[in-house]
């Protein structure tokens, strides 16, 4: 998947991380948390090991190592968000639709394996992109922020309004750093 893209979006709806820590026995769990980007470190009786598999459609962190005991004592760190890195893509994709509904430079974009945007989209794109995806994710906000554009909405506008809305400007042309009030 496009990095780039996914942090802005989580950068956009606030969903940067949060650290979780988790003590536990026995050689398979379930963290409490869902969609874990990362395990920054699982110990077993505070010694740090790499003796484990986690898997993130089963949410399970099963311990590998050789004379692992059930009664040995586990602690793990992770890193976990509101969204998926699958969720996430799954709102890209919708936001590629839109783009296309609304003939955003005449190009239509498609999700390829690993989840690649092809064609490769700017910078300015992705940065649409990841706003409508963010308003897709969020769409009670009233402003999305990037490196580049500002965008603000009064607050009782639809979801469906703010996307049209925000691909007619990108469409007419914006500046580097633009601030867009849509009414």
């Amino acid at each position: 998947m496009n990095k780039d893209i996914r942090q802005k979006i989580r950068a956009l709806t606030e969903d940067m991380g949060s650290v979780q820590y988790e003590v536990f026995r026995g050689n398979n769990y379930k963290p409490n948390e869902f969609n874990i980007s990362e395990i920054k470190a699982l110990y077993i009786n505070d010694e740090i090991t790499e003796d484990y598999n986690y898997d993130g459609d089963l949410n399970e962190i099963v311990i590998d190592k050789t004379g692992f005991l059930d009664s040995d004592l586990v602690r793990v760190e992770y890193i976990y968000h509101d969204f998926s890195d699958k969720e996430i893509l799954g709102y890209i994709e919708a936001a590629l639709t839109w783009i296309s509904i609304f003939s955003y430079k005449s190009k239509d974009y498609d999700v390829q394996d690993e989840g690649y945007i092809y064609p490769q989209p700017d910078s300015h794109t992705e940065d649409l992109i990841a706003i409508i995806a963010s308003i897709l994710m969020k769409p009670n906000y009233s402003s999305y922020s990037s490196s580049s554009v500002t965008v603000r909405y009064p607050k009782d506008i639809s979801k469906e309004k703010k996307i049209e809305r925000l691909i007619n400007k990108f469409n007419t042309g914006l500046g580097v750093n633009t601030i867009i009030d849509i009414n």
